[in-house]
């Protein structure tokens, strides 16, 4: 195998390293990365046939290693994105019960995890891996190949759609975010303008005592009522940002 191809599959490894190492549903935080990379390259060697000769000069073989690490950047946080705002809907959630309370006292204390943020996550991995999201996304990676191959560079058309894609993802984090939540905090909104009301009507009961633990539990029943609602429309925008992802890929070509 000559050193050009082995460089042409380097390229190959540089787009797909950040496709293994950023979205979450590839084990993020509870899979090591060494077994990430490990997996990344076991994939790349499937392209080394196929894998062009890389061009001998240096410049232009540092260009396009830097191109290919942009394009799976911008892919691999487009689609993690989503996962970050189911992810912050639920620690949303742990701030308006109370829970996670603390951190807004003592700021100099490291956070800690939110329960309903992990759930919040591990639901968007789940629905994405039984819904078949994985292999979608695996075949848009690798659509991404043959419309944009290793030599050349995106059109400025491309360019410009892959960083809108980035733009709105990252905003759709809030709208993800305030979607998931948005049951919990309605149904606590309520919780906190009943217990004034009492409180005012009643100022001889210590309500303050009370407070806490009721929204505790209203937060966490109106998060079990609210998930026959919130678990559908999760599994509606991931669909979208997959139907995104495959409609910027389709404009890179040069």
């Amino acid at each position: 195998m000559t050193a050009q191809r082995l460089l042409g599959g380097a390229l190959v490894l540089t787009r797909l390293l950040p496709v293994f190492l950023v979205p979450p549903f590839f084990g993020a935080r509870r899979v090591p990365p060494a077994l990430r990379i490990g997996l990344a390259l076991a994939v790349a060697a499937l392209f080394l046939p196929l894998t062009p000769h890389a061009p001998a000069a240096p410049g232009l073989l540092v260009a396009l290693a830097l191109k290919e690490l942009l394009v799976g950047l911008a892919l691999a946080f487009a689609v993690a994105m989503a996962f970050y705002g189911a992810e912050a809907g639920g620690r949303l959630i742990d701030l308006s019960r109370g829970v996670q309370a603390g951190e807004g006292l003592a700021p100099d204390v490291p956070a800690q995890p939110s329960a309903l943020g992990e759930l919040y996550g591990l639901l968007a991995i789940v629905l994405f891996l039984t819904s078949g999201g994985h292999r979608l996304f695996l075949a848009s990676i690798a659509h991404s190949y043959e419309v944009l191959p290793l030599a050349s560079f995106p059109s400025a058309s491309g360019l410009w759609g892959m960083t809108r894609l980035v733009v709105a993802t990252s905003g759709h984090v809030f709208v993800l975010a305030l979607g998931m939540a948005a049951p919990v905090l309605a149904v606590l909104f309520l919780t906190d303008l009943a217990i004034g009301l009492l409180a005012r009507s009643t100022p001889a009961i210590p309500m303050y005592l009370l407070a806490l633990p009721a929204r505790t539990l209203l937060g966490v029943a109106a998060f079990l009522a609210a998930l026959s609602v919130t678990v559908p429309w999760l599994g509606r925008e991931l669909g979208r940002v997959l139907d995104a992802l495959a409609h910027t890929i389709s404009r890179l070509a040069p």
